[in-house]
């Protein structure tokens, strides 16, 4: 008997998991038709993790516009060591594109967002 009440439960939290999953991406849409309809674009910037580490991609009305597996402007490639990390270099080159510059990242930015910097990353090999 317990264990038909442990099953009706769980599906009732099953149930009410994707009734919100439902909800939630409805909101999305609706937000995204109200920006679309203001002549305006829906951006989100989202962690991904990578074989190197932590990267982002920028979605534009839920298209990935940029993705970028590695820590820009440094030499080599290295992942962000936090999802944390690549979201703020991933909302920074957002902001570089909304005040209509260039969406580029150099070292200084990098260091103005806290992104550890090696003596490596800015030596070009021969």
């Amino acid at each position: 008997m317990s264990s038909r009440k442990f099953l009706i439960a769980g599906v009732i939290v099953l149930v009410v998991i994707a009734f919100y999953a439902a909800y939630i991406g409805q909101q999305k849409r609706e937000f995204a038709l109200s920006q679309q309809a203001k002549g305006m674009v829906y951006v989100e910037v989202l962690p991904i993790q990578t074989a190197l580490g932590w990267g982002y991609e920028i979605h534009v009305d839920g298209k990935s516009y940029i993705r970028q597996e590695f820590v820009p402007a440094v030499f080599g490639r290295r992942g962000f060591d936090t999802k944390e990390q690549a979201v703020a270099v991933g909302n920074k080159v957002v902001s570089n594109i909304n005040s209509k510059s260039s969406p580029a990242i150099s070292i200084k930015d990098l260091e103005e967002l806290g992104i550890p910097i090696k003596a490596s990353d800015t030596l070009q090999k021969k």
